[in-house]
């Protein structure tokens, strides 16, 4: 399985804000569905920190992309803040409970965080494209 893969699994199976909106959750895809969401692969230095023995600490950078409403309407695009505010606390809960995605060969989950805060990226008409940039670290 992929390093990805597990990332996106976790998020599919493990994060209560998507379970309790009924959003699903699509891979390198960001539909034209309102409400969708999905991991994409951000490319990035996989290396954090190598180790004499050959192994290291190494990340898997991606984005949470997520289709919403958008428009004059304050609230709404208050709730879409709220939304990403909340997948950030989700990620900083998780890592600190150590509930973190499973690898396998080996590879042993250290934290998973956001890298930035969730911002809106195009918009049209009364949708908008919202993405937070994320990484998992882990040892190998």
């Amino acid at each position: 399985m992929t390093i990805l893969e597990s990332v996106f699994d976790y998020i599919k199976d493990q994060c209560d804000l998507i379970k309790k909106n009924h959003r699903s959750v699509g891979f390198n895809f960001i539909s034209d569905v309102v409400e969708s969401c999905s991991i994409v692969e951000v490319p990035s230095d996989p290396w954090v920190k190598h180790y004499t023995d050959g192994g290291g600490m190494k990340q898997c950078v991606f984005h949470f992309c997520s289709r919403e409403f958008y428009g004059i309407d304050s609230e709404n695009n208050l709730e879409n803040d709220r939304f990403y505010e909340d997948l950030e606390y989700w990620f900083k809960e998780q890592s600190e409970a150590g509930n973190l995605p499973k690898l396998d060969r080996g590879r042993q989950s250290q934290y998973i965080e956001t890298l930035s805060n969730g911002y809106l990226l195009e918009n049209e008409g009364d949708e908008a494209k919202y993405v937070i940039q994320c990484r998992l670290v882990y040892t190998e």
